[in-house]
């Protein structure tokens, strides 16, 4: 019953109704509740709204008001910051990218990297990034502020422009501020 009291308050935390905290915190005797398989079927009668089941639930739906949700991962620091050492060329050794992204492999029983240069430590944090940070609305940003989004895009779409890569400045911005006048964005 403890784990049920504490996902009952967890919900309530994040807005959840208590059902929703009751379908996936089933109570099983003491401590935490062990799902078996049964629990983890696909149910139709669960499903909400206009979902045909393939949707990620992760944060909730936005019918529970938890379309908004900002969370900054342990794992996402780790990320960061061996991104900003294989910029610096710190690539392996103490204290370098290697080692952050190894904290995050060891953690999730993968293989460690032992070795790589600049160039590939770089595209190696973007392949974990992707790993790491599925379906957490990061990858399109990754890929633009690496300055890799039209590589990967064409590659996924032949009808790929370089041109929406970035969104117009609104006109309106481009009024208001002096220093923007001649720099919209190309395409627009």
């Amino acid at each position: 019953m403890r784990h049920l009291t504490i996902a009952l308050f967890g919900a309530a935390l994040l807005g959840l109704s208590p059902a929703y905290a009751a379908d996936y915190f089933p109570p099983k005797g003491d401590g935490w509740a062990k799902h078996t398989p049964e629990q983890e079927k696909f149910d139709p009668a669960k499903l909400k709204g206009s979902d045909n089941g393939w949707s990620v639930a992760k944060y909730g739906t936005k019918d529970e008001d938890n379309n908004n949700v900002t969370v900054f991962r342990l794992a996402e620091m780790y990320l960061i910051r061996a991104e900003a050492r294989a910029q610096q060329g710190n690539v392996t050794g103490t204290g370098s990218a290697m080692d952050d992204i190894n904290v995050l492999r060891d953690r999730a029983n993968a293989p460690l990297i032992t070795a790589a240069t600049q160039s590939q430590m770089i595209l190696l944090i973007e392949k974990e990034r992707l790993y790491e940070l599925a379906y957490e609305g990061h990858r399109w940003y990754d890929l633009v502020r690496t300055g890799r989004a039209s590589a990967v895009m064409s590659a996924f779409s032949p009808n790929w422009k370089d041109t929406e890569d970035l969104w117009p400045i609104p006109q309106r911005e481009l009024l208001n501020n002096p220093a923007l006048v001649g720099n919209q964005n190309p395409g627009y």
